[in-house]
């Protein structure tokens, strides 16, 4: 198998429940409280690769809450792109669904909501715009890694996205040509 160094990128799509943090600018009724249940069986096909990351910490980092109540009256955007990466979460029929951004007065930070709906399933999207530039993206819903299912860590192994490709996470990993669909 080839091996690659590559830099590391995190994706924690850590779509966390409503309310998000106690830094909350909007409020959320107790109706705003959704998860993520492992849907149906979708299929979904990968290899394994021999890889070894460039840099032990990510290159970037990005959070993207969900809820059923989001604050009215905010950027909408249908994807956010940081320098090489852009980032989406898409409907089970891949349209791009708005992604709220709040800024976060007590950092200077934006902080980005996806509105929920209970019963949709929906998956995580990564572009890569490099080059000639690699990226491992290690991710999580809902504080899970969704390659194992296990709990998330910077330490866990990733999907790797090449350069000037795409990848789409449809659900939690089952086995090599199976993802558990991610649904509110």
């Amino acid at each position: 198998m080839k091996k690659w160094k590559l830099r590391s990128a995190l994706i924690a799509l850590a779509v966390l429940l409503a309310g998000c943090s106690s830094n909350a600018q909007y409020n959320s009724s107790a109706s705003g409280n959704v998860g993520t249940a492992w849907g149906g069986d979708v299929h979904s096909t990968v290899q394994g690769v021999s890889a070894e990351r460039a840099w032990r910490d990510p290159a970037e980092m990005i959070v993207i809450s969900y809820s059923t109540n989001v604050p009215s009256g905010y950027d909408r955007v249908y994807s956010i792109r940081i320098n090489e990466l852009e980032y989406a979460i898409r409907d089970g029929n891949f349209n791009s669904l708005p992604i709220t951004r709040v800024y976060d007065s007590s950092n200077n930070e934006p902080r980005y909501i996806v509105h929920a709906r209970v019963g949709m399933n929906y998956q995580l999207y990564v572009r890569n715009y490099s080059r000639n530039t690699n990226y491992e993206i290690v991710a999580t819903v809902d504080g899970l890694d969704v390659l194992n299912g296990k709990q998330g860590s910077l330490n866990n192994n990733g999907y790797i996205v090449n350069a000037g490709d795409s990848l789409a996470i449809k659900g939690f990993r089952k086995d090599k040509h199976t993802e558990a669909a991610f649904q509110f």
